[in-house]
């Protein structure tokens, strides 16, 4: 079963059920978009992203109750959760509700409300902060484990790299998604990029707010327009899943590490 913003939605305190006829599950589709090219037969189709469908959700209630129930789904902010995996999250949209079925006498009522998923993903709570992984050893560093358990790419994840280090750029090998810093990290200095926005900052101290914005000074590429961080399976094991990432550096020191702050991401 499942919560919203904290509150059982199979909930006897209410005398709600959550009913059959719901859809508890995440259902994808595709953005493609279609090019003609002059010369050449056909059309060439390219994946341009990712959306949830829409979540259907059903509660039976008292009609006493319908009320508490209306006021809940209608928050300014909704929060989805699995109650056997209440270690995730879903960021959601009312987007309608109606009364599905009336029962005899008035006095109890199947309200469905329809929800869109906003981030297309379950997501982990909190976030996970990696140990600083060293990049002195070569021009050319995987840093393996990333996210582990992971289904869904992650486009919010914040990395920071600890100078000294020059012709920085991080990839994912997964996606090919890419962003390189065209500055020197000082030693002593960090930079945070942050994937969501895209923009950038340079601290010395070790934090992970504030600094000097140097976003002029990123560059990205990603097939959807940004930068993510993919899961993938290990060997063929589908339960051991997690993502990678490709640090290049044109030059580096003996304290040039790199670090990874994000929530997981699921599809379920």
């Amino acid at each position: 079963m499942f919560t919203i913003n904290g509150v059982p939605l199979d909930n006897t305190a209410y005398g709600w059920l959550f009913r059959k006829g719901s859809q508890p599950f995440i259902t994808l589709e595709a953005q493609v978009g279609q090019v003609t090219v002059v010369g050449q037969r056909g059309i060439t189709q390219y994946q341009t992203g990712v959306t949830a469908g829409l979540w259907p959700c059903i509660i039976y209630t008292p009609d006493a109750h319908r009320e508490t129930l209306n006021a809940l789904f209608g928050a300014p902010k909704l929060l989805l959760s699995p109650m056997a995996k209440p270690d995730r999250v879903a960021e959601v949209q009312f987007m309608a509700s109606e009364v599905d079925r009336i029962f005899p006498r008035g006095e109890f009522v199947d309200m469905r409300y329809t929800l869109a998923l906003l981030d297309a993903a379950w997501r982990d709570r909190d976030e996970v902060t990696t140990a600083f992984a060293s990049l002195a050893a070569a021009a050319s560093v995987t840093v393996r484990d990333l996210l582990p358990g992971g289904s869904a790419p992650v486009q919010d994840a914040v990395i920071r790299v600890r100078g000294n280090a020059s012709g920085l750029q991080v990839t994912d090998p997964a996606t090919g998604a890419w962003f390189a810093f065209s500055e020197p990290i000082p030693a002593g200095s960090y930079l945070r990029f942050e994937a969501k926005t895209g923009r950038a900052w340079l601290t010395t101290t070790d934090t992970w707010t504030g600094g000097t914005e140097v976003s002029g000074s990123i560059d990205t590429s990603d097939p959807y327009g940004g930068f993510e961080i993919t899961p993938t399976f290990a060997g063929q094991n589908a339960h051991q899943r997690s993502a990678s990432l490709v640090v290049s550096t044109g030059t580096r020191g003996t304290t040039t590490a790199v670090q990874v702050r994000a929530r997981r991401a699921y599809i379920a």
